[in-house]
């Protein structure tokens, strides 16, 4: 009986050991996206002061689908944070570790997967509309 439970306790040890790679994994493909978005959002200020020659204190000139590419990266910043905590807290709940302390919402904690989806999405949607605004502004030069 007691080799039984040993077996046990070394599988779920094992589970979990291969869940916190593999989560490991995500939070950091996380990281590199937030980081990316970033760059992203920066890339396409630095490009449009490059191309139309603006002078620190000129206005941008702005359009629709520049300021949509800069939501969407906006959006993937929040998404791969939101989703390295869910990450984190759904390790917790895979690791039975008690926490004292509010977790919202307990659905997203245990299937994190839409906020990670979001966030690729959210972030290949601006690379896009920065891409066509780009094309749109440089048909301009």
């Amino acid at each position: 009986m007691k080799l039984e439970e040993e077996d046990k306790s070394f599988e779920q040890n094992s589970i979990l050991e291969n869940e916190f790679k593999i989560m490991t994994l995500f939070i950091d493909n996380a990281k590199t996206y937030t980081q990316l978005a970033g760059a992203g959002l920066a890339l396409s200020v630095v490009f449009i002061q490059q191309v139309f020659g603006l002078k620190p204190g000129v206005p941008m000139p702005l359009d629709k689908t520049l300021v949509a590419s800069w939501a969407c990266f906006l959006l993937s910043i929040g998404a791969g944070v939101y989703y390295q905590y869910l990450a984190v807290k759904y390790l917790e709940v895979k690791a039975k570790v008690d926490c004292d302390h509010f977790s919202w919402p307990k659905s997203l904690i245990e299937h994190p997967y839409p906020v990670y989806l979001t966030m690729i999405l959210t972030f290949y949607a601006g690379a896009v509309l920065f891409t066509i605004d780009a094309i749109k502004r440089l048909s301009y030069v």
